[in-house]
């Protein structure tokens, strides 16, 4: 068995194609943004078992505005002893874009055949679990900071020609001048009929 964060992320991104494309109210200051988001998220990740590295990480992410690729690096030691300690072993292998211009570590971890079938049906969840506690709200944060979802929106409305046309093919409709939000919406319904009118180009990482 193995999992990377890229599967995790394709669910989060699957959100904000449905809809999700706008940063929670918060300050105009970009910064200031930032910073209320790290803010909230460290109070949510605390009332829900997240790890004290997290808290922390979020913590000093709602000081500074940012959440630095050293931070999440840093997040995955406890990560891989809480895999180890189910018969896993994680590795970082490479790199991942949560949105243009934000690129972070990715990593993988492979279950022996022996410790997957030791584990039996519960892995999973204990899988789960040890990602919840250990890195899940900070890569959260990664992908729905006000700056990732800036930098998706603008990257979604520069295609907007393209969209449009894609869309009206479709007989689904846009008004004149739409919102990153309407865009969203109108793709997530071009989706629902069979045909995706947009696709999120990933940077090269390499």
């Amino acid at each position: 068995m193995a999992l990377t964060l890229r599967a995790i992320a394709a669910c989060i991104v699957g959100i904000a194609l449905a809809g999700c494309t706008s940063a929670p109210s918060a300050p105009d200051d970009a910064i200031a943004r930032q910073k209320a988001y790290f803010a909230d998220l460290a109070e949510h990740a605390e009332s829900n078992g997240a790890s004290d590295t997290q808290i922390t990480a979020l913590r000093d992410a709602a000081a500074s505005g940012e959440l630095t690729t050293e931070t999440v690096t840093e997040l995955y030691g406890p990560l891989f002893d809480c895999f180890a300690a189910l018969g896993g072993k994680g590795e970082i292998f490479d790199e991942v874009t949560v949105a243009p211009g934000i690129v972070v570590p990715d990593y993988r971890v492979g279950f022996s055949e022996e410790a997957d079938t030791a584990g039996g049906s519960g892995l999973d969840d204990q899988i789960t679990a040890c990602k919840d506690r250990y890195v899940e709200f900070v890569w959260q944060a990664l992908y729905m900071q006000p700056k990732a979802v800036d930098a998706r929106n603008a990257q979604m409305m520069a295609a907007l020609p393209a969209i449009r046309e894609c869309l009206d093919s479709i007989d689904v409709a846009l008004s004149a001048d739409p919102t990153p939000d309407e865009v969203a919406n109108a793709v997530s319904t071009g989706v629902s009929l069979g045909t995706k009118c947009y696709s999120p180009v990933e940077a090269d990482s390499s």
